[in-house]
């Protein structure tokens, strides 16, 4: 960070602190997350760049004191984070003892020797109430040491002291939710999702049969709630989502959100058409920030609150405490338990979706990396392709396919160091171009957003040239992601954390290891990091569940640590029953990308790697080769064969 940037932070920081004084609190905390305790697209809810100039949204965390700032985040971002933040202006701390940076933060503050105070003195700490997690406050902010200032419960009527000094705040984002309830195929009449009335009737069912009575369920999940009432936004960053709750109550149920909803969908909510008792027949909409003094009178005073992954803002357990409700609880399952699993349409929708990107790739790599890269090299006049080139060239051939809507996370491209941060962000215009002078190795991860399935990739690609330890490295990577993709996993006896393991077993026998999870669960068109299944060291309800048929996620290993580089090798796959009378899965992956052949040593692998590559090869080849078929072309399917002949 420049001398002039660092002036300008350290100025708000000034001002913050200034305001604290007033109000009397000694710690302030911002964690980064909107109402919903996501990392949302809108630019208002950005409070992490704004006080600290950090720009990876929800993937960090901030703690201000009268004289210090201290920054919280894992090592996935520690680049981003130097060459983002003022180390004169913050002290980086990395996650210890908590999986988010946001619990990290309380954590900190509960466990911190320089916190505590004299005679049991309390010491006095705020925060927006609507960006905390309540679960947060309940492990670590206990009232014998600690005196809770909340100045608003929603930032949009009165503005918490962040939002005093932030007098340039972005307007809060309002778009469409667009209706996807009866979405079919172009080539037949199968929905691609299930209907809301039955995704309703499911929340319901759960909550007839509970032997606790819940008498009403919620969800502040963006994700969930577009899931659960097949809405999208087509406008709604990469997630399809908007800021929203949803409060599901015998007969009715009432959203609240950001957003306008389609005509269609609202017609639709008069008349959902339950058929089991207590089931939602009506849903009803309200501006997302009605809602603190709405729900008191909506939720009858007693009322058991059922709560979807205890994702609850501390703000709304104020409200619910006002209200006298009997209680809420974490309850399952929950909406995302619903998606961990496909429905075939999804399904389809998904694998279709991953052709299209396959197809799109199969272009980039004819044009981007085998035309303009080679001509660039020969002639000494013209500029290098940069990091942005190669991200804004991709994107361009994906825009070119039928349902293409936009990216579903902000492509990862990486040159040679920068691969080293499995998180790297690209900055407009200072992006690093190819070396024409020596080799290159790029690391590309991307993915899009269809209208009917959401893609992720990585691929790692060798640019002008191969150095002997890039092939090393790479085929390692390669194994361990192999090493999981080729299993056969025991129905009912197989974990996320098991996959996880098989894939850091082939790493630690070559004595490294990568500080990431070895894949992610992935929504259908929607959130790119669904929250079940996570192939992941760190034990969570997400780890922890069996494996189920048409479950979709990554499996991404990768090693950034030998040199100065990075290598990262990501296939999306789905889980199949082997066949009908086997008591094993498989996995198939959905991604349609060769591997490097160039960068793989083939006399390290198995006979089973090589007939498994080749296959593979051999399928991505003869899935294409229909869309590929045209005479525009003939030069993108020729390069395609060359990439996937056998080994």
């Amino acid at each position: 960070m420049n001398e002039s940037d660092t002036l300008k932070y350290k100025c708000r920081l000034d001002a913050l602190r200034d305001e604290m004084k007033k109000e009397g609190i000694e710690i302030f905390i911002i964690t980064g997350l909107d109402p919903g305790l996501s990392s949302s697209y809108d630019e208002h809810w950005n409070s992490l760049k704004f006080i600290s100039g950090f720009s990876s949204k929800g993937d960090g965390s901030v703690l201000v004191t009268k004289d210090r700032a201290f920054f919280f985040s894992d090592s996935r971002y520690t680049d981003n984070i130097f060459n983002e933040i003022s180390k004169d202006l913050f002290l980086l701390v990395p996650l210890q003892h908590t999986p988010t940076p946001q619990d990290e933060a309380f954590c900190f503050a509960a466990n911190f020797q320089d916190f505590r105070k004299p005679n049991g003195e309390k010491i006095v700490i705020g925060f927006d109430a609507s960006t905390v997690p309540f679960a947060t406050i309940r492990k670590y902010i206990t009232p014998d040491r600690f005196t809770i200032k909340v100045l608003n419960n929603s930032s949009i009527k009165t503005p918490d002291i962040l939002g005093r000094i932030w007098t340039d705040r972005p307007k809060i984002a309002r778009h469409q939710f667009k209706d996807v309830e009866n979405y079919v195929f172009d080539d037949s009449s199968k929905y691609i999702f299930e209907s809301r009335r039955s995704k309703l009737d499911k929340i319901t069912t759960f909550m007839n049969n509970n032997s606790q009575s819940i008498d009403a369920y919620l969800t502040t999940v963006s994700n969930e709630i577009a899931y659960l009432l097949n809405l999208r936004s087509y406008e709604g960053g990469y997630s399809q989502t908007e800021l929203s709750t949803l409060v599901i109550m015998p007969h009715q149920a009432y959203l609240f959100t950001t957003a306008t909803v389609d005509p269609k969908a609202l017609e639709d909510f008069n008349n959902i058409g339950s058929t089991i008792p207590n089931g939602v027949e009506k849903i009803y909409t309200f501006d997302f920030f009605l809602i603190d003094e709405m729900l008191p009178s909506l939720i009858p005073k007693g009322a058991k609150i059922g709560v979807s992954n205890g994702n609850l803002p501390f703000s709304l357990v104020s409200i619910f405490a006002k209200g006298q409700h009997r209680g809420f609880d974490i309850e399952t399952p929950t909406p995302s338990d619903f998606m961990a699993i496909k429905s075939e349409g999804e399904v389809e929708g998904m694998r279709l979706s991953h052709i299209n990107d396959g197809i799109a790739f199969a272009r980039f790599l004819n044009k981007t990396i085998n035309h303009e890269i080679k001509s660039r090299l020969y002639n000494t006049n013209s500029p290098s392709l940069t990091e942005e080139y190669i991200a804004s060239s991709f994107k361009d051939e994906k825009r070119r396919i039928n349902g293409y809507i936009t990216e579903s996370f902000k492509p990862i491209i990486a040159f040679d160091s920068n691969a080293k941060c499995p998180h790297y962000t690209i900055k407009k215009g200072e992006s690093r171009s190819m070396n024409k002078n020596a080799p290159t190795l790029m690391l590309m991860d991307v993915g899009s957003q269809y209208e009917y399935g959401t893609t992720d990739f990585t691929r790692t690609i060798a640019l002008n040239g191969i150095k002997d330890e890039w092939i090393r490295d790479y085929t390692l990577v390669l194994k361990a992601h192999l090493n999981v993709i080729m299993g056969r996993y025991k129905i009912n006896h197989t974990t996320p954390y098991m996959l996880d393991t098989i894939a850091r077993c082939t790493m630690w026998n070559n004595s490294v290891d990568f500080d990431h999870g070895t894949g992610h669960s992935i929504d259908c068109w929607g959130n790119v990091h669904g929250l079940y299944p996570r192939l992941s060291n760190r034990r969570s309800k997400g780890t922890d569940i069996p494996l189920s048929e048409n479950m979709i996620f990554s499996v991404e290993p990768g090693l950034y640590s030998r040199s100065d580089y990075g290598i990262r090798i990501e296939n999306v796959v789905v889980v199949k029953r082997e066949s009908s009378y086997s008591a094993f899965y498989t996995l198939e992956s959905l991604t349609l990308c060769p591997y490097d052949r160039n960068l793989i040593d083939k006399s390290a692998l198995t006979n089973e790697m090589i007939t498994y590559i080749n296959n593979y090869h051999l399928r991505v080849y003869n899935t294409l080769l229909p869309y590929l078929s045209s005479k525009s072309d003939e030069e993108t399917l020729s390069n395609l064969k060359e990439l996937t002949k056998p080994l």
